[in-house]
């Protein structure tokens, strides 16, 4: 989302593109695209965390923001232009995931397979019935302009049936960021045995979009319909 002078993409280069926060989806996606714009993100660019909103725009703290489906339909409604849709680049992501900790899994992996089931049938639930999708919305978000929850709604529903993790997207991800912890477990990363068969290997997305939320942190967050930790609860317990 950028101000309304700016019109093409390439006028992005050094403006303010602001981000939720370092290692969210936001910051990630901004450091692919201006890989692929053939730009560094450090000189030709500035990237400013903390920066998400058509406020920060109108105060002119920012010129442009990475918005998830969310901000973008507040925005819009704002009278900000949806400039670039990052989409259409197909950029490997490694959304949210359901992470377990190593010495906890082997001891409940039960508890584990329920919740990455329940997770696959809050997908269903999504895509099956979509006024209890938006209930789940209200409830769980706030997010009640029945424009935004259409929004929303037209982007869950792209979600893939079986989550599995994007281990493209997790190589995208260290490519761009090089932090110690990453490169000592990098070989690790990749052959962590699966949960359960049928989803996930080292994480499953439970993004209700990157898609409800596009920072990985508080999701996909965060991005989940489901609550709770644990056992997951069952798809009807979702509203």
């Amino acid at each position: 989302m950028s101000r309304t002078d700016i019109t093409r993409p390439e006028d992005l280069k050094g403006k303010r593109i602001g981000f939720s926060g370092v290692g969210a989806l936001s910051h990630l996606v901004l450091m692919l695209w201006a890989r692929e714009m053939g730009w560094d993100p450090v000189h030709d660019i500035s990237l400013l965390a903390n920066g998400m909103g058509g406020e920060l725009i109108w105060s002119g703290r920012i010129d442009a923001f990475a918005a998830d489906e969310i901000a973008v339909g507040e925005a819009i409604r704002q009278g900000y232009r949806d400039l670039v849709d990052t989409a259409v680049y197909k950029f490997p992501m490694p959304g949210s995931g359901v992470n377990a900790l190593e010495d906890w899994l082997p001891k409940n992996r039960e508890a584990a397979a329920r919740f990455i089931k329940s997770t696959v049938d809050a997908l269903a639930l999504i895509k099956n019935d979509k006024a209890a999708a938006f209930a789940a919305m209200a409830k769980w978000y706030g997010i009640t302009d029945p424009h935004a929850q259409e929004h929303v709604y037209a982007q869950a529903t792209q979600l893939p049936s079986k989550p599995y993790p994007s281990v493209e997207g997790i190589k995208a991800m260290m490519s761009v960021y090089s932090y110690r912890e990453m490169q000592i477990r990098r070989r690790r990363i990749f052959t962590t045995q699966a949960l359960w068969p049928i989803s996930t290997r080292a994480a499953t997305s439970i993004r209700c979009t990157n898609r409800l939320r596009n920072d990985s942190r508080h999701r996909v967050g965060s991005a989940s319909v489901l609550r709770g930790r644990g056992a997951a609860a069952p798809a009807n317990e979702l509203l």
